[in-house]
């Protein structure tokens, strides 16, 4: 009779499911006339946001096996995977210069975590008035974690001043930035 269900059972007893299991618990109470800062309302808006990217991961089946492979004890469904990997934004962990130069072919090496997974590194290198030079996209390094290896296509004449702005996405879509002047 219960089996599936969730919600409201009495104004004081609430089912949820909790790692898999239905549970009872006391229902949260609100103050009928409550009213959400604006701070409060972008995170509602967010969480709503975050519910339905985890609807589109559960409704396709291949981002639904991928985010299964993410799976933990605290994360116990592809769409608890989901959802945290839309409130979290990658990090730029480490940007190494140290084999660039400003010639085609060398390479600019950077670390990017995500609590799921980076989905790509973008790079664009700009001389040091702020003219860009070239803008491609990093190759996951196949033997470094959470390493991505960017290689220059254009020479780059004047090193001093060049802006290396590291652009590193998520499945979910978030992006952070990062700078590195040399």
């Amino acid at each position: 009779m219960v089996k599936g269900a969730r919600g409201m059972f009495s104004d004081d007893i609430v089912y949820k499911r909790v790692r898999g299991k239905l549970v009872l618990a006391k229902a949260p109470s609100f103050d009928e006339d409550r009213e959400l800062t604006e701070k409060q309302k972008a995170r509602v808006r967010f969480f709503q946001k975050a519910v339905k990217y985890a609807d589109i991961v559960e409704a396709d089946p291949d981002l639904r096996a991928l985010y299964q492979t993410g799976i933990t004890l605290k994360k116990y469904t592809a769409r608890h995977v989901a959802m945290s990997d839309y409130f979290n934004a990658p990090r730029i962990e480490r940007v190494d210069t140290s084999k660039y130069r400003g010639q085609p072919g060398e390479t600019i090496i950077i670390e990017a975590t995500d609590d799921f997974m980076v989905d790509e590194v973008s790079v664009t290198i700009a001389d040091s008035l702020g003219t860009e030079l070239e803008r491609g996209v990093g190759i996951k390094n196949p033997r470094g974690v959470d390493e991505w290896i960017y290689t220059a296509t254009v020479a780059n004449s004047s090193l001093p001043g060049t802006k290396i702005t590291i652009a590193a996405k998520d499945k979910a879509g978030n992006v952070t930035t990062g700078e590195r002047v040399l």
